[in-house]
Order: structure tokens, then C-alpha cells, then sequence
């Protein structure tokens, strides 16, 4: 069990390091947020082995219809996304240049990770990951009871 100050260092831990990720410039910007966006639809297909859908953005986001349109726009103007109608669906897909502007922002994040990682023991590195993987899983499992209901968190 987890102790208050642990919980602090935690909190301070975290704040500081998003802080820091923010200033290295690879995720303070408009883009930073379509790319995030793009690399939800694309591990949403990776997962679900389907299409993602106007109303699959609304249901993950918690973002009503018509703002998730307002919301995707500017990616599609940009030519990173493209919606396709099927009927009364629309699918998203990624585009070739969206592909690509993704490729390159995590080519950028992974260059920053390899060198934080690279300030730890082949021992800690490993301590880390283990411990952000469970770190992970744990809040999967808090998010999915906060979604049935159950605050006893």
C-alpha cells in the first residue's frame, strides 16, 4: 500500500516530468494534439481489427457528435485523415501525409525516450518499465470502474 509521501513524490514526479516534456517541444503545440489524434484512430484499428467511426471518436473522447467533427476538420483539411461514407457511417482513415507527419513525431518522442532511458542502469531501465507497465494496467482498471460507476477508487 502506498504511502502519502509516496503519493506526493509521485505527484511531484509526474507534474515535473510533463512539464519537462512540454518545454522539450516535441508535444506543445496544436500538431501535438492531431497527432495524438491520429495515433488514436490508429491504435484504435490496431485493437478493435475494425474502422473507427465519428461516433467510435464520440464514445473513446466523451466528446459530443458535432464537436468531434469541429474537432477532426483541421486534420482532415490537412489532408491527415480522410472520412469515408458507407451507408449512414462515416470511417476515418489516415492518410499517406498523415502516416507520414506521425512517423516523424514519433521518430522524435523515441529519440527524447532513448535518451532519458539512457540516463538509467540497464537494471533500472528494466525496474522502470516493469513498474510503468503495472503502473498502466492499474489505471486501465481504475478508468474501467470509474466507467461502471464505482468512485471507490
Amino acid at each position: 500500500m502506498a504511502t502519502e509521501e509516496q503519493v506526493s513524490r509521485f505527484v511531484r514526479a509526474f507534474l515535473s516530468m510533463s512539464e519537462k516534456v512540454r518545454k522539450s517541444g516535441v508535444y506543445n503545440d496544436d500538431m501535438s494534439r492531431q497527432m495524438c489524434v491520429l495515433s488514436g484512430i490508429r491504435n484504435f484499428q490496431q485493437q478493435c481489427g475494425k474502422r473507427m467511426t465519428i461516433t467510435n471518436v464520440s464514445d473513446v473522447t466523451g466528446m459530443a457528435l458535432s464537436n468531434v467533427s469541429r474537432f477532426l476538420r483541421p486534420l482532415e483539411e490537412k489532408g491527415l485523415i480522410e472520412r469515408k461514407k458507407e451507408g449512414r457511417t462515416i470511417y476515418l482513415n489516415i492518410t499517406a501525409e498523415g502516416e507520414r507527419q506521425l512517423a516523424e513525431r514519433i521518430a522524435a518522442v523515441r529519440r527524447i525516450l532513448y535518451k532519458m532511458l539512457g540516463a538509467l542502469t540497464e537494471e533500472e531501465a528494466e525496474m522502470f518499465l516493469d513498474c510503468s507497465e503495472k503502473l498502466s494496467e492499474a489505471l486501465d482498471n481504475i478508468t474501467k470502474q470509474n466507467k461502471k460507476g464505482d468512485s471507490n477508487v
